[in-house]
This record gives C-alpha cells, sequence and structure tokens, in this order.
C-alpha cells in the first residue's frame, strides 16, 4: 500500500475517531481498522495499490483540485493504475472528479453501485461494465471523452429506473446507428429510459443536458455540416481550419441572453428540483452546443462547445480552455490536437473569415492576450504548437 493511500486512510481514521493523533503513525494498520472503514475521500495521492484491503468500503470518492480554475490549487491525484476499484465488491458510491490521467474505468464487478458521478476526467474514454449494473439510482459522466460503455442497449435496458441518468454529449456518436436511435426514442417514448447527454458549460461548472431527441436533432444537423464542408481527403489540420471558418460566418454573440442569464440566475434555486433543471436548461443554452446549432445565437462557451463536438464527430482531440481577460472577466477558448501538438483558437474573437487573427495560436500567444490557468502548462501526453501557418487562404 502506497504511504499517500496510507495518509488518506490515517486522515479517515482519525475523522472516525479510531485514531486520535497522526504522530507516532508507523505506517500500519490492523485488520479492525481497515475493516472499519466504510467511506474514504482521496486526495493528494500518488498510489490506489491496497485498496482493495478496504473489504467495508461503501462510498469511494477520488478528487482533484480544478487546474482550469484562477483558484489555489491545493491537491492534485497522480494515479496512474485504477484497476484495482474493480475489486471493491461492496461499492455502493463512486465518484471521480477533475482527475487528469483516468483513461479507463472497470466497474464490471462492481454490481452494488447506486451512484457514479464522473466529472472532468478529460482522458477517460471508457467504461468497461457499465452495461452491466443493475441498480444504479444516480449516474452522471460529463466532461470526459467517453467513446465506450459495451453494450448501449442493454445499458438502457438496465438503467430504465435509474432516477438521474446522463452521458457525456461524446457518446453521441452512437447516434451514427439509425437502428440504435429508432430504439433509444422507443424507449425513450415509453417511459422506460430517463437518458440525457451532458455538456460542461463553464458558467458556475453547470450540466447542460439535452433529451434523446435533442441529441438526435444535434447530432444529425452536426453531420449535414460536416457533410456540406466537404473534408474527405484533407488533413486534420484543414478540416480543423474549415470548421473554425463555418463557425465564425453562422454564429453571433448573444448579448441579449447573456443578460437575461446573469440577470436570473442568482434567482434559479428559487423554485422546486423540476422548475430548477427548466430554467437552469432556459439560461445555459447560450453555453451550450445545442444552442449554437439551433439559434446561431451564443456566448463565447456555446462557440467553443460547437466546435469541440464537431470535433468529437470526427475523432479530433479537444478541451475548453478557461481564460480570463486582463479585466478579470472569465472567457472560453478551444485547444485541439493535431499530430500530438496542441493548438489553441478563440472562435468568438475572429468575425471575419477574410482576416483571421485568433486561429491556430501557440499557447504562448494566447498568453499574451489572456491570464491563462495552470491546467494548460499540466497537459503532458503532447507538446503545445508553434504558429508557424498562416490559414488565410
Amino acid at each position: 500500500m502506497s504511504y499517500t493511500l496510507k495518509l488518506n486512510i490515517l486522515e479517515q481514521l482519525r475523522k472516525q475517531g479510531i485514531i486520535t493523533s497522526i504522530f507516532g503513525f508507523n505506517g500500519e494498520f490492523t485488520k479492525e481498522q481497515l475493516d472499519s472503514i466504510e467511506e474514504l475521500t482521496i486526495t493528494n495521492c500518488d498510489d490506489i495499490t491496497g485498496i482493495s484491503e478496504l473489504v467495508n468500503l461503501k462510498k469511494l470518492t477520488i478528487s482533484s483540485s480544478k487546474l482550469d480554475s484562477f483558484k489555489s490549487v491545493s491537491f492534485i491525484n497522480e494515479i496512474k493504475d485504477f484497476s484495482e476499484l474493480s475489486l471493491l465488491s461492496n461499492l455502493e458510491s463512486l465518484t471521480i472528479m477533475n482527475d487528469y490521467n483516468i483513461e479507463t474505468l472497470d466497474v464490471s464487478n462492481l454490481v452494488n453501485l447506486k451512484i457514479i458521478k464522473i466529472f472532468n476526467a478529460p482522458k477517460l474514454t471508457k467504461i468497461q461494465g457499465l452495461d452491466s449494473l443493475t441498480n444504479l439510482k444516480e449516474l452522471v459522466v460529463c466532461d470526459c471523452p467517453i467513446r465506450d460503455i459495451g453494450n448501449i442497449e442493454k445499458f438502457i435496458s438496465n438503467t430504465s429506473s435509474t432516477t438521474t441518468n446522463v452521458l457525456d454529449i461524446s457518446l453521441t456518436t452512437i447516434l451514427k446507428s439509425k437502428k440504435l436511435s429508432s430504439f433509444l426514442k422507443r424507449q425513450y417514448n415509453l417511459g422506460l429510459t430517463n437518458l440525457r447527454f451532458g455538456e460542461h458549460v463553464y458558467f458556475n461548472d453547470e450540466i447542460y443536458t439535452i433529451n434523446i431527441y435533442q441529441a438526435i436533432e444535434l447530432y444529425n444537423k452536426a453531420s449535414r455540416v460536416l457533410k456540406e464542408l466537404k473534408l474527405d481527403e484533407l488533413e486534420d489540420s484543414e478540416i480543423v481550419f474549415k470548421i473554425y471558418k463555418y463557425i465564425i460566418s453562422k454564429l453571433n454573440y448573444d448579448y441579449d441572453g447573456l443578460e437575461y442569464r446573469d440577470k436570473y440566475y442568482k434567482s434559479v434555486n428559487d423554485h422546486n428540483k423540476e422548475e430548477i433543471e427548466y430554467f437552469k436548461r432556459r439560461l445555459f443554452i447560450i453555453n451550450s452546443s445545442f444552442g449554437a446549432f439551433t439559434h446561431y445565437k451564443v456566448v463565447c462557451d456555446g462557440y467553443v462547445n460547437m466546435m469541440r463536438y464537431m470535433l468529437t464527430l470526427l475523432n479530433i482531440p479537444s478541451q475548453t480552455v478557461v481564460c480570463q481577460r486582463k479585466n478579470g472577466e472569465l472567457h472560453s477558448a478551444i485547444k485541439y490536437k493535431i499530430n500530438d501538438k496542441w493548438f489553441y483558437a478563440d472562435p468568438e474573437q475572429d468575425k471575419d473569415v477574410q482576416d483571421i487573427k485568433y486561429f491556430n495560436l501557440s499557447k504562448e500567444e494566447l498568453e499574451e492576450i489572456y491570464n491563462l490557468t495552470l491546467k494548460e502548462d499540466y497537459e503532458k501526453d503532447g507538446s503545445y504548437g508553434e504558429h508557424t501557418k498562416k490559414f488565410n487562404r
């Protein structure tokens, strides 16, 4: 068992009153101490090897600080191997927040899971065994580039009574199958699924959700645009540029929507749960890709989410870049990966397709315009792009 995991366990035992002082800790626990732990929060940990010794663990939270924030960063997990989580057979609740390393998660053996919440895991593409869980009451997987959760039809059948059922909007790639789209609509019409697709909007870290019919509408609209752009046989750099030009030519900044959102957001929580969900979707549509494709009027987040959604359909990695203007106002830009290099762009700022100034920037060039978060210094799986090519054509 790693020392950092032991420190997290030690803190939990201290909270439970089983250990009253951390001084003199020799790095060992008794079986009775380990068996007493039913709840654990893991922070500032580099290895969870040995966590399966917590045989009675029911609630597990693995949480790091947000790197895309201008607040101070207090703890970051550096866990590379999550495979031992599959041995926690008594686990009922699993939360993973702001983890920048997890790529796959196996929940096949966690048959007692009732709650799964995974938010902001930018490398997580596969959740194995999600389609086999039958006891889920709450599922939220958002801001993760999920591509695979197993058999979708089996998943839908097993989650018919799941009250909150949200999968990341990246998974709408499954709608390429007309057979699957028809199945989802049929289950939705019969009231046999509460499935929604969620997109991270950066205004107050909210999740904008759309139902199955809206997801199909979004997917079809985006697919038609990509077809009209005639992207076949183009290199990724040219594909991204054509998408970028389309976005800045089609979208307008929604000043009225921004004023409405900022005016009414503070009063949202004065309503009941159903009304809150409705008002949030009404307020945050200007931040969403769905709003971009249906109304063509959005704020900076909407520009970025539209571009990210189109790139997702083409399997080109992208992420939102949280910026801070020199006056302190928050702003969203985008980065996208081509040939293992990250490039930056700011579609809301470019207004003229004949005079593009904010595309294919390096990190350093974007930093000349905005303050950037620590996340941009944390990326480890590719170098940052250089502004070596002019795309004005």
